[in-house]
């Protein structure tokens, strides 16, 4: 077999598969008709699902046409694995320094104002893709470091506290989760095909030029369209630097007082801290890493956007596997991190003790990236339901700080550690992630034996404690 072949029947291979999942658990249950017509969406909820679903997948998919050659872009610019390492570096500091205040400042200054603020950054991250130089590049990865930030909290807050603001049924969370990372998913694919024709064509950077088009729709939209919301009572009426900065500064630190009164904030978001760490380390490291065998390596770079785009559609599918775990009558909600977790520490294997078997590595990532697809909408409605909503954002920041330093220390050193280290603790991470998850389940578990009353009324809570 040709090796560009390989990656044509993998693709072809998991599009079959993730169509099949969908077609199987979208099949209409008899056994849960009368729940079906209960939660019947209240009027109103569809048009707020399409609106928020549309610019969250517009900024996504501004993401994604970066995600398949930011690597290819700095080595075409003549950087090594090491200058690389540090480019990225500077990404991930940046949301570990800046991400807590940015969140912060989302939900004094609102929720609205930071998606938008996220666009024009966006946007000035993707110019400084038109320079070679290192200190253009590097001021780049800051910006975007804390557009990352941006992107994944305060579009996500912006969507709770509205859902909650408008009154509509908690129940309702997880299929606008589900819905979001199947579109996610789906923008993504799109992505990697875009950028690969646009890479063709025009070189490495077209890419980065070309996501400057969704970032200006999305930004349009969000002005005409969005409310604004705010993560505390009285934070919209903070005016001037001293008002806001005491508002910030508050909110931050109420957020780590929650953090530490409560926890299964602390567990729950250590587990999500310790799977995303896992799963930043492998965006830097799956290129070199199929690279590795001299067979495959110029098939490897040949077609990033076509194996970014088998990754987009393995999340699809894990979205897929998701609704069908997440009904009560399979697993629950509260139960799905389990399998994540656990098949994401079985993905760290094949990289990590076979490193030059790329078609095994390659399935392997493709497992990370089905768990990715049930990660998002299993912690989001996890978050939905136990994370405070006016420190919200704060929060969510709060344990992205953890998670970017674990990606800076591996990133730092990589030129010391081999491939197998590398992926060695990414398994680690998965494994304290499970054990983190394990024990928020035990923490939710405790009000068994003195509020037997709250349970019964809690239907995550009875999940999470069976």
């Amino acid at each position: 077999m040709v090796p560009a072949d390989l990656f044509w029947n993998t693709f072809y291979g998991i599009v079959a598969l993730c169509i099949a999942v969908h077609l199987y658990t979208r099949r209409p249950n008899k056994d849960k008709s009368k729940v079906v017509s209960a939660m019947k969406p209240p009027p109103g909820f569809k048009q707020f699902q399409r609106s928020f679903l549309a610019v969250t997948l517009l900024a996504m998919l501004a993401d994604w046409l970066q995600g398949p050659y930011v690597y290819k872009l700095y080595h075409d610019y003549g950087y090594d694995q090491g200058d690389i390492g540090l480019l990225f570096v500077a990404g991930f500091l940046s949301s570990a320094i800046f991400g807590t205040i940015a969140g912060g400042m989302a939900d004094v200054l609102g929720r609205k104002k930071a998606c938008q603020a996220y666009a024009l950054v966006y946007i000035v991250t993707a110019l400084t893709k038109l320079s070679p130089n290192f200190s253009v590049l590097f001021f780049g990865r800051i910006t975007g470091g804390l557009a990352t930030s941006l992107l994944f909290t305060s579009f996500e807050s912006w969507m709770v506290s509205e859902h909650f603001k408008r009154n509509y049924p908690e129940e309702l969370l997880p299929e606008t989760f589900s819905y979001l990372t199947l579109g996610n998913g789906i923008t993504a694919v799109a992505a990697g095909i875009i950028a690969q024709h646009a890479a063709n064509a025009y070189g490495s950077v077209a890419p980065f030029i070309v996501c400057i088009i969704p970032l200006a729709i999305l930004f349009v939209l969000v002005s005409m369209q969005w409310t604004e919301n705010y993560g505390a009572e009285g934070a919209a009426g903070a005016s001037g630097f001293s008002g806001v900065f005491k508002e910030v500064t508050k909110g931050i630190k109420e957020g780590f007082v929650a953090i530490h009164e409560d926890k299964k904030l602390f567990f729950l978001g250590g587990g999500q801290t310790c799977f995303e760490a896992g799963m930043y380390t492998f965006v830097f490291m799956w290129t070199p890493a199929l690279q590795a065998n001299p067979k495959y390596s110029d098939a490897v770079a040949g077609s990033l956007g076509l194996i970014f785009a088998t990754f987009m559609v393995c999340t699809m599918t894990g979205s897929g596997i998701f609704g069908k775990l997440a009904d009560d009558n399979v697993l629950g909600v509260s139960r799905v991190p389990f399998v994540v977790h656990g098949l994401a520490m079985l993905s760290c294997l094949s990289p990590a003790l076979l490193p030059l078997s790329t078609v095994l590595m390659l399935m392997s990532f493709m497992l990370l990236e089905i768990c990715v697809g049930m990660f998002y909408p299993a912690y989001g409605t996890m978050r939905g339901k136990y994370v405070p909503e006016e420190k919200r954002t704060a929060i969510m920041n709060i344990f992205r700080v953890p998670l970017n330093l674990f990606v800076v220390v591996v990133l730092v050193n990589v030129e010391s550690f081999s491939a197998s280290t590398v992926f060695l603790l990414c398994l680690g991470a998965h494994t304290l992630g499970y054990l983190a998850y394990s024990r928020f389940a035990q923490s939710v578990s405790a009000p068994r034996e003195t509020s037997k009353t709250a349970e019964d009324e809690d239907p995550l809570l009875q999940e999470a404690t069976v």
